[in-house]
Formats: structure tokens, sequence, C-alpha cells
């Protein structure tokens, strides 16, 4: 007889929409079209940031875009 593997622990699943992986860092942008920030706010035709990051959604990983002034970068933990 083989030698039995202990179990593999459990971990508590992740909540949805946590960042997992950040792609890019905050890079400074100027916006033609409207985006909404993370505030809700939407903004355009003026200067804003913008990082790509991965969202937990529940099944896998998703890449997601986020836009935002500095007040909402700084707010942000």
């Amino acid at each position: 007889m083989g030698q039995l593997l202990p179990p593999m622990p459990r971990f508590p699943p992740l909540p949805k929409g946590t960042i997992v992986h950040v792609e890019r860092p905050w890079t400074q942008m100027f916006v033609v079209w409207p985006r909404r920030t993370l505030a809700g706010r939407w903004v355009w035709l003026r200067q804003i940031y913008r990082r790509r990051v991965w969202r937990y959604t529940g099944f896998r990983d998703e890449p997601f875009t986020e836009f935002g002034d500095l007040f909402d970068i700084l707010k942000k933990p």
C-alpha cells in the first residue's frame, strides 16, 4: 500500500472584485471620449490617470481598466 498524501489546505474564497494583479501602473493620459472614474463621475477632454488590473470575478480573473483623477487615486487604498 502507498503512503497517503496529507489533505490539501482549504483557503477561503476571494471576494468578487478583488484586484489580483496590477498589469500596468497609473499612467497619465488625456481623455477625448467620456470615461467613468473610480468615484463614478464621467470625465472627458482633460488629463486623468489610468491603470490596467486583473480582478477576480467569481470564476476566473479578468482584465479591467480603471480611470481616475489624482484625488481618486489618493483616496483608493
